[in-house]
């Protein structure tokens, strides 16, 4: 029941044995959709029987009918609250044996691809951290206008891509954002998270048309398409690859190099 879950197990190598996924799930092609975090299809979640639910809210969040459904059919309820890098981390393996990997049974893959996520992004900060780091707006939507701030895992991948979040501390985690505030900002690049579309548009948004800002007058409006781009996962790195490319191409080969293999 979360699509940045999913990832973990079908990365743990138990694909075969997802039985449902979250409505707004990119694997959602592959497996039956049993809903969504405000309404979930009980009907398929009984045919489907699962041993295991994994969901990503608080304990306390869990819908009252889930766990009665849980009790009376014997499935293990697991809850994770995921929003940083730390975590993803935390979540998929910790020494504290309530991570995703003991709920799946495969701890020790679990402990391995938690050291390859961080392995990866550290490898990737280390890449860019010899070049200078441009003033960066990410954009998670344009109508209206939605930016990912400071304390998400969007503005941590940002600084471990070699760039700067535009948006000052203290701002809301997403906020909606006018033309004045971008104004304002005057990033040297704005980047687009999509999940799908063509990454060399280079069409500029009607709500950022216009605007006198540098991204916008150098040309450096971005898109970053990965089905994965909003969602915090294993599919960090990859994310992360993707956005140092874009903020400093020089380094393509090195990020490549330290990406290979992971599609």
């Amino acid at each position: 029941m979360s699509p940045a879950i999913t990832r973990v197990v079908v990365d743990l190598g138990l694909g075969d044995r997802v039985v449902g996924v979250h409505r707004f799930d990119p694997l959602a092609d592959r497996y039956p959709v049993m809903g969504d975090n405000k309404e979930i299809n009980y009907e398929k979640l009984l045919v489907a029987d699962p041993t295991v639910v994994l969901l990503q809210v608080a304990a306390d969040s869990v819908p009252r009918k889930l766990r009665h459904k849980a009790d009376e059919h014997g499935w293990a309820l697991h809850t994770y609250q995921i929003e940083t890098v730390a975590d993803v981390a935390e979540v998929i393996w910790n020494p504290r044996a309530s991570g995703i990997g003991a709920a799946v049974g495969r701890r020790d893959a679990a402990k391995a691809l938690r050291d390859r996520l961080i392995g990866q992004l550290d490898a990737i900060r280390g890449v860019t951290a010899g070049y200078p780091a441009p003033r960066v707006l990410v954009l998670t939507q344009t109508a209206p206008l939605g930016a990912a701030g400071p304390g998400t895992f969007v503005d941590e991948l940002l600084t471990i891509a070699g760039g700067r979040n535009a948006l000052p501390k203290g701002t809301q985690r997403y906020p909606v954002l006018d033309r004045e505030a971008v104004l304002v900002m005057k990033p040297q690049v704005i980047v687009l998270l999509e999940l799908k579309g063509d990454p060399a548009n280079t069409a500029v948004p009607a709500a950022l048309a216009g605007l006198n800002v540098p991204a916008i007058r150098d040309g450096r409006l971005v898109r970053l398409v990965d089905p994965m781009a909003q969602m915090p996962s294993t599919t960090m790195p990859r994310v992360a690859a993707k956005l140092a490319k874009l903020l400093h191409p020089q380094a393509a080969a090195e990020l490549d190099a330290i990406m290979a293999g992971d599609g």
